[in-house]
């Protein structure tokens, strides 16, 4: 559905327009939804939401104010932000085992409840992995740390 179509939607007494799908959605003013927009039930947005196109979220997607993301942004049910939250392209994140790792920002990853720059991360991460038991880990997380690293130098988090 475009834009237009999507606020010409009737408005319940509580604010839910709801979708030919049957999802109900509550959106703010000014926002712009690009081509193929998909969300799940209970989709709820502020002001100035922005997508790019191929938005896709699962239920009771929420944010504040301000949202804006990219073309093929896609999260999973029960997807939360506040306030500004800003998304250029897609983040790589990956779980092993009890850990999740991610990118935390340019040049940054967290993997558990470490967050470090790419490179200082690859300079100690034997160190690392020993002080959290995780040895045999070890090659999984440099390969995490290195496909981060190339990533970002073609596709950079911060779009430049």
């Amino acid at each position: 559905m475009t834009t237009e179509e999507i606020y010409a939607l009737p408005v319940d007494v509580n604010g839910w327009r709801t979708m030919p799908n049957g999802n109900r959605i509550k959106i703010g003013k000014n926002c712009q939804f690009g081509d193929y927009f998909t969300c799940g039930d209970w989709f709820t947005c502020g002001d100035d939401f922005t997508c790019g196109d191929d938005f896709t979220c699962g239920d009771y997607f929420t944010c504040g104010n301000k949202f804006t993301c990219g073309n093929k942004f896609t999260c999973g049910d029960w997807f939360r932000c506040g306030d500004k939250f800003t998304c250029n392209r897609k983040t790589i994140l990956i779980q092993y085992g009890k850990y999740v790792a991610n990118e935390a920002g340019q040049g940054i990853v967290r993997i558990g409840c470490e967050i470090h720059p790419i490179d200082e991360f690859l300079q100690n991460l034997k160190e690392l992995c020993d002080k959290h038991n995780e040895l045999e880990l070890e090659p999984q997380f440099r390969a995490f740390l290195l496909i981060c690293k190339a990533y970002q130098e073609q596709l950079p988090l911060d779009g430049k």
